[in-house]
């Protein structure tokens, strides 16, 4: 197992939870924009060390669901800003250039100091 990527979460939004009832999760490194902070999950590490592709596999605290999708932003977006966009409805293409799309699961409740990552197997 390779991990692919790594960060923890250090803060969750008030408003959090209105993303979670349409399946989508919102993370930024601590630099999120004024307007989005109630809605995002935020964290302080940023270690890509690949690509991140359909079949790996994101870990929230160890629930784990299969990326199905990688959107064409969603990479640079992701070393640029620590920003990406997590869908959970299992499309097997992005339907936007900066959004990985992930199995469609219910999401878990994640709090301050949760993992987040991703693996290949």
């Amino acid at each position: 197992m390779k991990t692919i990527y790594h960060t923890l979460v250090t803060k969750v939004g008030d408003l959090f939870n209105a993303f979670i009832d349409e399946k989508i999760l919102i993370m930024f490194k601590d630099n999120a924009p004024e307007e989005l902070l109630d809605y995002c999950i935020l964290h302080n590490e940023n270690s890509r060390k690949d690509d991140i592709k359909p079949g790996d596999i994101l870990v929230i605290e160890e629930e784990e669901y299969l990326i199905t999708a990688v959107g064409r932003d969603a990479i640079e977006n992701l070393d640029n800003l620590g920003h990406i966009t997590l869908k959970f409805d299992g499309n097997n293409e992005a339907k936007l250039p900066g959004t990985i799309h992930v199995e469609n699961k219910a999401i878990k409740d994640i709090d301050v100091g949760a993992t987040i990552k991703v693996i290949r197997r």
